[in-house]
């Protein structure tokens, strides 16, 4: 896992601590109702996304909403 904290915030300009920050803001934003595993792999996956953005100041806002809404939808799909 360390690997790939590591070459994500090499691609990009999130650092550890702003990764993991999103994760457990996101937990918080889902009320709980999502594990922390999920939610690590779908933002690991967003943000990898941005490993070739020009603009790079709000990359750990976009990631974050990014996730919470993939993860929303999925929850909503899975509710059904």
């Amino acid at each position: 896992m360390d690997a790939i904290v590591r070459n994500i915030t090499s691609l990009t300009s999130i650092s550890e601590d702003d990764l993991s920050h999103i994760i457990e803001q996101t937990w918080h934003d889902l009320d709980g109702k999502v594990f922390l595993a999920q939610i690590r792999e779908t933002a690991y996956k967003v943000a990898a996304g941005f490993h070739s953005a020009a603009v790079t100041a709000y990359i750990s806002l976009f990631v974050r909403r990014q996730t919470r809404e993939l993860l929303r939808e999925k929850t909503k799909i899975e509710g059904s």
